[in-house]
């Protein structure tokens, strides 16, 4: 009985053998017929990249080239532009300058005191003050300021004026507020410059 038992494994054992044995070789030339496509895909995919690679180098260069011809064709519109503007007028400007401000109190009024220069290449001209966001004539109409001797004023390149002066009364302003001044010039020009009451 053993014997029968060793014989049907042994026989098992030879039938598995036999089937891979036959998988093998009737499965082994598929396998190596994949194996070769796969490597055949492979190389295109690696001759597709090197191709690809390629041809973006060349395409930027040329890409390249197109922009610096037209960056060298703008550079000498400028050019000849620039030429045929007058040089003096070439960054003019008016730029005011708040040297100092500072206030002074008396027992009716508040002063705003302003030292200012033109540091600019242009004349300026004042036209307008805004206290607070409220026009100087509004504020003098309402008898909240009474005097001030800016607008109208003109400076010249590097001019200064030293003697800058806005009388506040103080029925309407107080202690402790923040003034905010704006000066508006006959370009258009707004500067701005905040104070506080003492």
């Amino acid at each position: 009985m053993a014997k029968n038992i060793l014989l049907l494994v042994a026989m098992a054992l030879i039938g598995v053998v036999a089937g891979y044995a036959l998988c093998y070789f009737i499965y082994q030339p598929q396998i190596t017929s994949m194996n070769a496509e796969l490597e055949e895909a492979q190389t295109k995919i690696n001759t597709l990249n090197a191709t690809i690679q390629t041809l973006d180098i060349s395409m930027l260069k040329r890409e390249l080239d197109i922009a610096k011809a037209q960056i060298e064709e703008l550079n000498s519109t400028l050019q000849a532009l620039l030429k045929s503007l007058p040089t003096n007028n070439i960054l003019s400007s008016e730029e005011l300058e708040f040297k100092e401000v500072y206030v002074t109190s008396t027992s009716a009024s508040f002063y705003i005191v302003l030292k200012l220069r033109n540091i600019g290449s242009l004349t300026l001209t004042i036209n307008d003050i805004y206290i607070n966001g409220a026009p100087w004539s509004d504020l003098y109409a309402a008898g909240k300021v009474f005097y001030q001797n800016l607008i109208g004023l003109s400076l010249g390149p590097n001019e200064s004026f030293d003697d800058g002066r806005i009388q506040l009364v103080k029925d309407y302003w107080t202690s402790g507020m923040t003034i905010e001044l704006l000066i508006i010039t006959s370009s258009g020009r707004t500067y701005s410059v905040n104070v506080t009451l003492p």
